[in-house]
């Protein structure tokens, strides 16, 4: 059977019992890469060698390099990539350590994140459709700044191109929380409850990973944005993406 056949993505670990030589060296070496990457962010703190996106590279450059086929790494590290839902989940938890802030600011927040979301999704259609870019890759624009799992399943469900909005939800992760402290700084923005909510909306888990490096506060309000983002989006962005796609 081709390996590319064995891909259960309903039971990440059963490349281990398909393919333990593979699922033993991907699994390994993609931790080890990143960790590696951590470690040197952590002695530089420069924001371009984040290991969000520093480890991206050096793994795409490992995969080039060795010919090893995509869907055997992705095979192989399946149970990584399952445990997205899980830390999703975990991302309550600073939230609930400061539910009396969170409760107080209710109505700022909310706010905040609906604007962000609007924001977002008007200047990165905007700017495709300008560019003269498809339909449907102008939609997929405007899945970038929620967090991959709801980003996918959005695409999947309105006719929008997966791998362009995956696409589109890595490169503004990436940019987020790479770039995303340091622009903030420079505009003078030192509250780390507003720092998070910037990170969490415009960079989504990426973002909100960034935002807990920076304080307890910074991940919280992070956590608050990615959510909030990310239901405001599964209601209301399916309509638009429908009407986009299907030429208004």
């Amino acid at each position: 059977m081709p390996f590319e056949d064995t891909m259960l993505a309903s039971f990440p670990l059963s490349s281990f019992i398909l393919h333990p030589s593979s699922f033993l060296l991907w699994s390994g070496l993609t931790m080890a890469v990143y960790a590696f990457c951590r470690w040197v962010f952590r002695r530089t703190r420069l924001p371009v060698l984040h290991p969000g996106f520093s480890s991206i590279v050096v793994m795409v450059v490992i995969l080039e390099l060795t010919g090893r086929k995509y869907d055997e790494f992705k095979a192989s590290t399946a149970w990584i990539n399952w445990l997205l839902g899980p830390a999703v989940v975990a991302m309550a938890v600073p939230i609930y350590q400061l539910r009396r802030t969170v409760k107080e600011n209710a109505g700022t927040l909310g706010t905040v994140v609906a604007l962000g979301m609007v924001f977002a999704v008007a200047s990165t259609m905007g700017l495709l459709a300008a560019f003269g870019r498809a339909r449907p890759v102008v939609a997929a624009g405007a899945l970038k700044s929620i967090t991959s799992p709801v980003a996918y399943r959005l695409a999947a469900d309105t006719g929008v191109p997966v791998d362009a909005t995956l696409a589109g939800v890595l490169i503004a992760g990436m940019l987020g929380a790479t770039l995303g402290p340091s622009a903030l700084r420079w505009m003078r923005v030192r509250d780390e409850r507003a720092v998070g909510l910037a990170l969490g909306a415009s960079a989504h888990g990426i973002g909100v990973a960034r935002a807990v490096e920076i304080g307890p506060a910074a991940g919280a309000f992070a956590s608050i944005a990615m959510s909030g983002t990310a239901m405001l989006g599964a209601l209301v962005l399916p309509y638009l993406l429908r009407w986009v796609v299907g030429g208004g």
